[in-house]
């Protein structure tokens, strides 16, 4: 080594997940199973051959997933890793590398990939209250829905007999909101 530079040496395994590909953002709430789909980057010297993916949804691990095939050095490809249906409100999706090669990765510190995001219920009436029919507890909980989801249509608000001690300011837009809707 000369004298303040450093020498980087190249790992040979070393699988790498880069990020989430899908779903991103906010999704609808639909009963049907959405895909998850990560990318998987070898950043290792060593062509990886066999790779397991383990994955979480809100802290509950999944099913893992074997992926099998070539990837050379330096090469990317997005994988399917699963699916689930989604649920109301923030939805945190991990997933990260366990088996490289039938081996440990050498570097852990780029297995592991996150996300977060919104599940959307599509309605055109949300009752907030606290019945067990209620879309949602609170006002708050509702504008946040609104301003995660958006609307595509008039939206109404049905607010069950209690006390509400709230006053409600609208400080962020809601995408699609228009003066017919």
């Amino acid at each position: 080594t000369t004298m303040g530079a450093y020498h980087f040496e190249q790992s040979n395994i070393d699988a790498a997940i880069t990020s989430i590909v899908a779903p991103t953002n906010s999704i609808v709430i639909n009963n049907t199973p959405t895909d998850v789909k990560i990318r998987l980057y070898n950043a290792g010297t060593t062509t990886l051959t066999e790779v397991t993916i383990n994955w979480m949804i809100n802290g509950v691990l999944q099913s893992p997933y074997t992926w099998a095939g070539n990837l050379n050095s330096k090469v990317s490809g997005d994988i399917t890793i699963g699916n689930f249906i989604p649920t109301k409100g923030n939805i945190e999706i991990v997933a990260f590398v366990t088996n490289v090669n039938n081996a440990t990765d050498q570097v852990s510190s780029n297995d592991t990939a996150y996300t977060t995001i919104y599940g959307c219920v599509a309605s055109s009436t949300y009752t907030i209250g606290q019945s067990s029919n209620a879309d949602f507890s609170t006002i708050d909980e509702a504008l946040t829905a609104l301003q995660n989801c958006g609307i595509n249509s008039a939206v109404r608000l049905e607010i069950e007999s209690g006390s509400h001690f709230k006053d409600v300011v609208f400080s962020q837009s809601i995408p699609g909101a228009s003066t017919t809707n």
